[in-house]
């Protein structure tokens, strides 16, 4: 799309133990160049640019690596149409949308919950380990911090974890040229 998209497909070349040094001041001009776009102009994403911004959200932080989100890729224009309208604040603004991604916050954010077992799991935790890990979060959340069995500290909690990997997502698209708008609901 433009110079920075070939900046950032160098990028993927580099081994993940070394340090990646780009140029401050591209990364600067992108950021200034982002905005809120506050009407769309009907331009379309590349297959190739999109899945480069959905792999910029996969490999966004999260806090205790939990990924506390599901993330929808809206593409059906008659549904983008009905959400569009029936949305505060978006209207008629984007009319030829290519993709509307709506971010949730999963339901089950406790230590013991069966997702927290699967991340443990995919992180390679033992029995033992995941005995341990799961006392050190219970302690971790009962120490001024949230207490995630209480639904609405959850889903505040899961909710600040959103907006991580869409910024780093708005990032990407800033670095690449690309409009884009975050729209917060409940």
């Amino acid at each position: 799309m433009n110079d920075n998209n070939d900046m950032l497909q160098a990028i993927t070349v580099i081994p993940p133990d070394e340090p990646v040094h780009l140029l401050k001041g591209d990364i600067m001009r992108a950021m200034k160049w982002r905005r809120a776009i506050k009407k769309y102009n009907g331009e379309h994403i590349s297959a190739e640019d999109w899945n480069f911004l959905l792999e910029m959200g996969r490999l966004a932080p999260s806090s205790m690596g939990l990924e506390a989100w599901n993330m929808l890729d809206i593409t059906n224009s008659e549904l983008i149409g009905k959400l569009t309208e029936a949305s505060w604040g978006i209207g008629d603004k984007f009319p030829g949308l290519d993709h509307l991604v709506i971010y949730t916050v999963k339901n089950d954010l406790h230590p013991d919950s069966p997702y927290f077992h699967a991340i443990r799991v995919s992180q390679g935790y033992t029995p033992e380990g995941e005995a341990e890990r799961i006392a050190r979060t219970t302690e971790y959340e009962g120490a001024d911090y949230q207490d995630l069995t209480d639904e609405r500290k959850r889903l505040d909690w899961g909710a600040k974890q959103v907006y991580i990997v869409f910024t780093q997502m708005m990032v990407g698209a800033s670095l690449l040229g690309i409009d884009s708008t975050p729209i917060e609901g409940s």
